[in-house]
């Protein structure tokens, strides 16, 4: 690090002609100090961590102690920071150290760079910390400069939400590093940021209208010969390259710690449905998950509109009259995939005797139990 000294009226100080250099910085601009060698304002021409990352940062403390912040510019690596939502350290308001700013940032910018080569162009965010609480959030773009993406934070009752939606849900799992087997549909997110346990957040995510590709999980569970010959039929490895259909997706959780809680999630559509709980640890790398998967679903759970009956053959919601439980657990990058059989001949309301516990699998709070209304609004505004 290296810069000039120059010395203002009244006792301030200018930093001038500063760079900071490193492995993966580089930082050009200036700092002013207050004569009591307090923080004025800053002026990065060029501020870069990373070759994907340059954007010219103006900030100015106003009074009451607000930085302004002003940031634009071509490009930014947000691969770094989607995967510290998972420990919901972008959003994490715990800490014990004081914040000795608030902050009101204005934000655009022309490449935001996720993973699986996924992008978000023409980015635009506004956001607002009040004595280190968010209170205004608000953002824009286009996911690969095609389909709309749009979050924002809503307070009601002293509660605040954070509401995400995009008409292109598999380009915003790839964006985030969440899961890159789906291809389009509709999703939704809802997250909670004033839950009872510190470091925690606990939400709702809703997908309809998607495919999920080639998912080797799903081709180890349905080509278990087990698993086929109780079902009495024979499937080939071919499913590992197919395209699997699905209506919906509702899937519960909280996040943070370096933690992903799943509790009671279910998928469904015409060829498969399936229901999933248990817990991704992102700090070792494993996962632990445990569920149910439904061939034929659409055929198979039409039995559980009988009443009184259709509980007990079908059992839980996302369900049906035949499914074969299964674990996955292991390291998050090769898991291993298990299989009981003998679930598939057990009615619904018996399976879960037949169930692999996953740990953490009542851990994932409670959310709304169906998408709200206006669940494209705020792409539209």
């Amino acid at each position: 690090m290296q810069f000039d000294v120059a010395h203002g009226e009244g006792g301030s100080t200018d930093l001038t002609n500063l760079k900071i250099l490193g492995d993966d910085i580089a930082i050009d601009g200036s700092i002013s100090l207050s004569p009591e060698q307090h923080l004025k304002s800053f002026y990065f021409s060029d501020f870069s961590f990373d070759r994907l990352t340059h954007v010219e940062i103006n900030a100015t403390v106003r009074d009451g102690n607000v930085l302004e912040v002003e940031a634009h510019g071509p490009s930014y690596n947000g691969k770094q920071f989607f995967q510290s939502l998972f420990s919901a350290g972008q959003l994490a308001e715990d800490s014990d150290a004081p914040d000795p700013f608030s902050v009101d940032l204005t934000a655009r910018i022309g490449t935001v760079v996720g993973s699986y080569n996924t992008t978000v162009n023409d980015a635009q965010v506004t956001l607002q910390k009040r004595a280190g609480r968010l209170v205004a959030l608000n953002a824009t773009g286009k996911l690969n400069g095609q389909m709309p993406l749009a979050v924002k934070l809503e307070e009601a009752s002293g509660v605040r939400i954070i509401r995400a939606e995009s008409r292109d849900a598999g380009a915003a799992f790839r964006l985030i590093g969440f899961y890159p087997k789906v291809e389009g549909g509709q999703a939704s997110l809802e997250v909670n940021l004033d839950t009872s346990e510190p470091g925690m957040k606990t939400g709702t995510l809703w997908a309809r209208d998607f495919s999920v590709l080639g998912d080797s999980v799903v081709s180890d569970v349905l080509t278990d010969p087990q698993s086929m010959a109780a079902l009495g039929g024979e499937r080939k490895k071919e499913v590992r390259q197919s395209r699997i259909a699905f209506n919906q997706l509702r899937a519960p959780f909280s996040v943070g710690k370096g933690q992903f809680l799943l509790n009671d999630a279910y998928v469904n559509g015409p060829q498969l449905g399936a229901t999933m709980r248990g817990r991704v640890d992102f700090k070792s790398q494993t996962v632990n998950l445990g569920g149910t998967y439904v061939p034929l679903y659409g055929l198979n759970s039409a039995l559980g509109a009988i009443p009184i009956l259709g509980g007990i053959f079908v059992g839980r919601q996302g369900e049906g009259v035949v499914g074969i439980t299964f674990a996955i657990q292991g390291q998050l990058d090769d898991p291993n995939v298990l299989v009981n059989p003998m679930s598939v001949v057990a009615p619904g309301i018996f399976r879960q005797i037949f169930e692999f516990r996953a740990q953490g699998q009542n851990a994932a709070a409670t959310a709304p139990a169906a998408p709200p209304s206006d669940f494209e609004a705020g792409i539209g505004r």
